[in-house]
């Protein structure tokens, strides 16, 4: 009984002797972050270095040592760096706030912004199984342009070092209401010049200056007016308000649209062609905070036509929301779900010239409704169809830029179609007498597979498409698709050209694939 107790005092003294040493290992700065302060990490929008390490997941390797340079912001808007060997000049790049494996040596490591010759350099000593923290000595810069309303403006600067008039290159603004980010310049801890409207290095208006400090992050607001001159520039928000900002993302828009149209929804091979005006409110929520990733989609479109053969009527009508939740195991791949629907608001009808007789069958075929000289016939009621769609399975991100993203999902899907006095044209037969025949609501769970893009060019040209497949596990059910693209050119923030190109197959509604042509003159007003 004694000695199982001495045995049992002697296993506590050990644990307690391992937990004393951990939290001296844990408290003790690394010999390269010595000199880095709390107060300057207060600044960066990323975490501290060693809790950057920690959200990246990376094992020691055996025989391997690691080399890190912390990210101020976010590894996806500050540059790459390089590693060079000594040994025998191999090269290894990542971006900052990633790890680099290397052989145990002595090794140059290159980073910043600009060309090759302007980057900075440092040498370090990697050591078997040891992680190696580069202390932030260099700075970081963030600019951002606005107007006088506070609207995050996409235009270009040039940036120069104040010491000799050097440039480092261009930037460039960010609609940050879409999800852009600006870039984070990683520069020597200097004085430097922002430059507007392709001005030389010595011009005396249309210029702000910044003094960098360094392991500090510095966020310049820049303000430009109507005339695309600059009329104040400064700090005008702490990093702490940015990071929330950054994190939680909504905005909200108004977009009157001329559409010039071409669908072939009611004949195959004969498509029409209308002009019409559109409203659109349009509703866009961001949580981003990895591992957790959430948005919020919703575009309702409400338009009005008229030609000479009728009266003004509803010719655009249409609800959608859109829900997805990401959680990442990785920067590259993640878990989704996601919860959509689509409906519209008011009821929809098929006009007729002239008085027509039409015949209303069921599903099955059966004539349930003869009617005689009718001028037009009731096919959707409001919010019917009403289509849900829902899914649950892989995420993987290969590109995630401030100007270009790309994710590709496959998983479970569900869909279901709701149709209630819904009704189909399906003929004309030898009488004259138009068949309409009634949809059943219909549910399918299969595989789903999903792409979406987005990218942006510094022409003010943007690409976005979405493409969703879903393929039955009843082989007797036919496969669904949707693929919506849109080519935008803005010329000013409130004035943009776009054309939607829209494919949709469901066999249930239509035998082929629907097919619309949309081109928009957009007015935007950006409510938030």
């Amino acid at each position: 009984m004694i000695q199982r107790a001495l045995s049992m005092r002697k296993r506590l003294n050990n644990l307690l002797l391992c937990l004393a040493s951990l939290l001296f290992i844990l408290n003790t700065p690394h010999p390269l972050l010595a000199e880095l302060t709390e107060k300057q990490t207060q600044t960066w929008f990323a975490p501290p270095p060693e809790e950057q390490l920690g959200r990246e997941g990376k094992r020691d390797l055996v025989g391997l040592g690691r080399l890190f340079l912390p990210a101020m912001t976010s590894s996806d808007y500050e540059p790459f760096y390089t590693v060079e060997s000594l040994a025998d000049e191999s090269l290894y790049s990542a971006r900052m706030g990633e790890s680099i494996y290397l052989r145990p040596g002595e090794y140059i490591a290159h980073f910043g912004s600009g060309t090759e010759n302007q980057m900075m350099s440092k040498r370090v000593t990697v050591e078997r199984e040891v992680v190696n923290i580069v202390e932030p000595t260099w700075a970081g810069l963030r600019v951002k342009l606005i107007d006088e309303n506070r609207n995050s403006l996409d235009a270009q600067y040039e940036l120069f070092r104040m010491l000799d008039a050097e440039s480092f290159g261009f930037g460039l603004g960010a609609l940050e209401e879409y999800g852009e980010q600006v870039q984070t310049w990683i520069l020597r801890p200097e004085r430097y010049k922002i430059v507007l409207n392709n001005k030389a290095f010595n011009t005396i208006n249309d210029f702000a200056t910044v003094d960098l400090v360094p392991g500090e992050l510095r966020i310049l607001t820049l303000v430009i007016n109507s005339e695309n001159s600059l009329i104040g520039a400064g700090v005008l928000e702490t990093a702490d308000s940015n990071k929330e900002r950054k994190n939680l993302r909504f905005s909200s828009a108004i977009h009157g649209n001329f559409n010039l149209s071409s669908s072939n929804s009611t004949d195959k091979d004969n498509p029409t062609m209308n002009f019409l005006i559109t409203a659109q409110l349009d509703n866009k929520l961001n949580y981003d905070i990895f591992p957790y990733y959430y948005t919020m989609h919703n575009l309702t479109d409400l338009g009005f036509s008229k030609d000479r053969d009728s009266d003004l009527r509803i010719s655009t009508d249409s609800f959608k929301l859109r829900n997805t939740f990401v959680y990442y195991l990785s920067k590259l791949f993640g878990v989704y779900s996601r919860l959509d629907s689509e409906t519209h608001l008011f009821p929809e009808s098929s006009l007729f010239s002239e008085p027509t007789d039409i015949v209303i069958q069921n599903s099955s075929g059966n004539v349930i409704k003869k009617e005689s000289g009718v001028d037009h016939i009731r096919t959707n009621p409001s919010f019917f169809p009403f289509v849900f769609r829902e899914g649950v399975g892989v995420n993987v991100r290969p590109l995630n830029r401030p100007r270009a993203t790309l994710n590709f999902r496959a998983g479970f899907g569900m869909r279901q179609d709701l149709y209630k006095n819904v009704y189909r044209f399906v003929e004309v037969d030898a009488d004259n007498i138009h068949h309409y025949q009634e949809i059943d609501s219909n549910f399918k769970e299969g595989i789903e597979i999903s792409v979406l893009a987005n990218f942006h060019t510094p022409y003010n040209i943007s690409y976005n498409t979405t493409a969703d497949i879903l393929v039955p596990f009843d082989k007797s059910e036919s496969n669904t698709y949707n693929w919506e693209n849109i080519f935008t050119v803005r010329f000013i923030r409130q004035l943009a050209l776009d054309y939607k190109v829209n494919l949709s197959y469901n066999k249930d509604i239509k035998s082929w694939t629907d097919i619309n042509h949309n081109v928009f003159v957009r007015l935007s007003y950006f409510i938030y």
